[in-house]
């Protein structure tokens, strides 16, 4: 199976709360911002430079992939719509959608539609159920490539590490951390901050999601496995007409020991006081609770092209799918496509 061969393989439309949207006017101008091969941050990091305002009077309720087409809502506050209107990026489209009540952050997203093209799924289902329910892992795309050793290296306050790390991986901010040590020998702590708090979190999250996917994988039996960098996925075999609304630990300094959770502390070599970070109190991560499974809502076939009508051979099945389905907030569309195309 494979996906995202091109950017166009992959698109995303967001899906956002009606009680949002305003009927007078305010301050927020809310638009859709279309992009394409960049990150959200990276993506509104750009238009505050362009149009040379606070990058904070800017808001967006989710973190989209780089390599998709993605439409999502952003606010900006005060800035008239003809400056954003006489804007001319490469990869990069604002359309004024009218007014919001406040400024979007995190939680005002519902969900995302995807359509999404698979190529040589290893596996066909025989009909996509219109709802049914999938294991709500963390995908590929929260770890990165080094993401889960960065945010480790943090709780474990080896602080030169994790900018050693940065600085070898990232290439949005290595560079900018390798100039500041040339004029700030052994400040590692400061070199961090001068990286933004979301991507920071996204370091630190990715250690939490590791340890709820393998929490996770725990509890599903009598299923079929997928590899990915840091361990596998388990998926049942059997489609889950219902997801069930129980919950998991996205483990913190807060969360109430277990042997399970103990256990897998340990083999990452950490323990619950590891998620207290006194140099940056906001990358301490107390804990909360994610769902175990999600529900697909919308799924369908769009196309198959030379797919041998559906049948599944030792070697997959030849040419693609396309399919679209919604989904709530915070969930993974790859982890669906796990569920129904790959090999059993």
């Amino acid at each position: 199976m494979r996906i995202k061969e091109t950017c166009e393989d992959f698109l995303v439309d967001e899906i956002l709360d009606e009680t949002f949207f305003s009927e007078p006017s305010t301050a927020y101008h809310l638009y859709v911002l279309k992009k394409r091969n960049y990150t959200t941050e990276r993506a509104v990091q750009q238009l505050a430079r362009t149009l040379r305002i606070p990058r904070k009077i800017i808001g967006y309720a989710g973190a989209k992939d780089k390599q998709a087409i993605t439409t999502q809502y952003i606010t900006i506050k005060g800035v008239k719509k003809d400056k954003i209107a006489a804007l001319e990026l490469k990869d990069l489209e604002l359309t004024f959608k009218g007014y919001a009540t406040q400024q979007l952050t995190l939680g005002n997203l519902k969900g995302n539609k995807f359509t999404v093209t698979v190529y040589e799924p290893d596996f066909i289902p025989d009909t996509l159920p219109e709802t049914f329910g999938f294991p709500n892992y963390f995908d590929e795309q929260r770890f990165s490539n080094d993401n889960v050793a960065i945010g480790k290296a943090i709780f474990l306050k080896n602080f030169k590490e994790a900018v050693e790390l940065i600085i070898k991986g990232d290439t949005d901010y290595g560079s900018e951390l390798a100039e500041y040590l040339k004029t700030h020998e052994h400040d590692y702590v400061g070199a961090i901050h001068r990286i933004p708090k979301k991507i920071l979190l996204f370091y630190v999250h990715a250690v939490q999601s590791l340890l709820f996917n393998e929490l996770l994988v725990k509890q599903i039996h009598d299923g079929f496995s997928v590899n990915y960098r840091h361990g596998i996925f388990i998926f049942p075999l059997d489609i889950i007409k219902q997801a069930s609304m129980q919950m998991l630990p996205l483990i913190g300094f807060g969360t109430p020991p277990t042997d399970k959770q103990d256990e897998q502390l340990a083999i990452q070599g950490l323990d619950y006081p590891s998620f207290i970070v006194r140099q940056f109190p906001e990358l301490s991560l107390e804990g909360s609770e994610r769902r175990m499974f999600l529900q697909v809502q919308d799924c369908k076939f769009v196309s198959k092209e030379d797919t041998e009508n559906g049948v599944n051979t030792e070697n997959g099945a030849r040419g693609k799918v396309v399919v679209s389905f919604s989904l709530s907030k915070g969930s993974y569309a790859t982890i669906v496509l796990k569920q129904l195309f790959a090999k059993r």
